[in-house]
């Protein structure tokens, strides 16, 4: 009997470890935190910055926000990920510190979107 229980336990336990890599995606995947135990493809996740991004950028239009100078939009758009807004083409100002996000600037954030002054993508890294 105690066989037969261990064989059980062995075979739930490859099984849910299979069906776990299966879910994986690539290096550059993320949790996603809408989902437990599911990972997002990098794809998705631009997807989810996009919108993001953009909903800020709305939001910052309609309380009446200067953008003018290109600032940091969002520190914190998604987990690793800051939105700002930038010149087309790009200007000097748009390199200053106190234009770009804080959490970027300082290391604790490792991807952007930046949007132009319209609101459209201008690069995602």
């Amino acid at each position: 009997m105690k066989i037969i229980t261990t064989l059980i336990i062995v075979c739930l336990f490859l099984t849910g470890c299979s069906a776990n890599q299966d879910r994986l995606v690539n290096d550059s995947s993320l949790i996603d935190v809408n989902s437990p135990g599911s990972v997002m493809s990098m794809e998705k996740i631009r997807e989810v910055v996009v919108s993001e991004a953009q909903k800020v950028y709305q939001q910052k239009v309609e309380q009446g926000v200067d953008l003018s100078n290109g600032p940091c939009l969002a520190d914190a758009i998604f987990p690793d990920w800051v939105a700002d807004i930038a010149h087309n083409p790009r200007l000097a100002i748009d390199d200053e510190a106190q234009n770009q996000c804080p959490s970027y600037l300082a290391g604790r954030a490792h991807h952007f979107i930046e949007l132009d002054l319209a609101g459209k993508v201008l690069q995602i890294k």
